[in-house]
């Protein structure tokens, strides 16, 4: 009732994708070309600020949330074909040579950069190379292009980098890295799901249920594949230990709407 939320997110989406469309880890030209004088789509190669090009992989999820762009002035639209990027003028104007590096800057990027508060929920998805290091400088260049001074960060749950010791380790290690350079600004999703989801949604925790959570993952019964999970099947495999069902779901906001309190961004009401 106090705020208006936007919501930036796209499923599925690499990380590289998601904090260039935010404008931290800013697309630019990989390779010089020219922009026609008429309304005329050209292809354009592009990179992120860390070095990754948008091909199949990661995916620029072009249109939601980024477009229009503005190259050299110039203001038009990403398109996206056959994992190849397009740019497209809107007005017709004199024929521009583009240098490699020139920004493709997102309109939309520059208007969120001044929301009264920043919320980050990334590092489920791939774009990171489950490298914690390369996380942070994704998210970080978020929060260095961001302009205002309220903001949480939370990392991944869920997932395949839960159902592993080894991929358990980079979670750990994650946001442990986090919690040390973001301190108060930053929180563990996953932790508070484990003490919380089961009581907070008067669920009674199943064998699986505890089981999980004392290797440090979070529920079976918050999550979609709850009824597979719950009778011993793994995760992946057609089995969804990703994505949260209607308890998960009520946790996660929970969890968000806890913090924010905490930090004195929003009352309680």
């Amino acid at each position: 009732t106090t705020h208006n939320v936007k919501n930036m997110a796209i499923s599925g989406e690499f990380t590289t994708s998601t904090s260039c469309r935010q404008g931290g880890n800013q697309a630019h030209v990989k390779t010089a070309f020219t922009i026609p004088s008429t309304c005329t789509e050209i292809e354009v190669e592009l990179e992120s600020k860390d070095g990754q090009t948008f091909g199949d992989s990661p995916v620029l999820a072009t249109g939601c949330n980024y477009n229009p762009v503005i190259i050299s002035d110039i203001k038009g639209s990403i398109s996206s074909k056959n994992n190849k990027y397009y740019f497209t003028r809107y007005e017709e104007g004199n024929e521009t040579q583009i240098d490699a590096n020139t920004e493709v800057v997102s309109e939309t990027s520059k208007t969120r950069r001044n929301d009264d508060i920043m919320i980050i929920y990334l590092g489920t998805n791939s774009g990171w190379e489950d490298t914690p290091s390369k996380l942070l400088t994704q998210i970080q260049s978020m929060v260095n292009y961001y302009q205002g001074t309220k903001y949480i960060i939370t990392t991944g749950a869920t997932g395949y980098r839960l159902r592993t010791e080894a991929m358990r380790t980079v979670t750990t290690e994650v946001e442990t890295l986090f919690a040390n350079t973001f301190g108060e600004h930053y929180f563990s999703l996953r932790q508070y799901l484990i003490n919380n989801s089961l009581t907070e949604n008067n669920l009674t925790a199943t064998d699986v249920d505890t089981s999980r959570i004392a290797l440090g993952q979070v529920p079976a019964s918050i999550l979609m594949g709850a009824s597979d999970l719950n009778n011993g099947k793994a995760g992946g495999d057609g089995v969804d230990d990703t994505h949260y069902n209607t308890y998960g779901l009520e946790s996660v906001k929970n969890a968000f709407k806890s913090k924010l309190i905490s930090l004195g961004y929003i009352t309680a009401s």
